[in-house]
């Protein structure tokens, strides 16, 4: 019994599992429970929905995965990006209890700096973090083909 006691505070304060990415999946970008647009192969926030693009995991499947857009993706530099990276790499995963894109060390939260035109198949910077003016939470959709 007491061990019973002592062990559900500490496997309450594990963090939430993660599962392992689809080998190709789009980014879907979400406020407030709602779709505002998605990440097109540049890593850039859009709201254009035709440009969405399917990305992808390389490597050995697992918990954590690097990823592809129209090149390897990192987000070392304040922002996800997906071009021209110079060979760095960041790991990411998804939620076990849900689909929110993580950049592992640095939790769901994504925010873009403005909500892109709908007609900007370029879109914006997709910022680490909340900081920027529009909060988003990137998920992961399965896609085939």
């Amino acid at each position: 019994m007491q061990l019973k006691n002592i062990l559900l505070p500490v496997l309450a304060a594990i963090p939430t599992a993660l599962a392992t990415l689809p080998r190709t999946f789009e980014l879907l970008a979400f406020q407030n429970g709602q779709r505002i647009g998605c990440i097109n192969g540049y890593g850039n926030f859009i709201t254009y929905r035709i440009a969405c693009y399917p990305f992808s995991t390389y490597g050995v499947l697992g918990e954590t995965n690097e990823i592809r857009g129209h090149e390897a993706c990192n987000a070392v530099n304040g922002s996800f990006s997906c071009f021209e990276t110079e060979n760095v790499r960041s790991l990411f995963a998804v939620r076990l209890n849900g689909a929110d894109l993580e950049l592992v060390g640095s939790g769901t939260q994504w925010s873009a700096d403005s909500l892109p035109d709908i007609e900007d198949r370029y879109g914006v910077p997709t910022n680490i973090g909340g900081e920027g003016a529009v909060p988003i939470f990137l998920q992961v959709h399965p896609v085939q083909g």
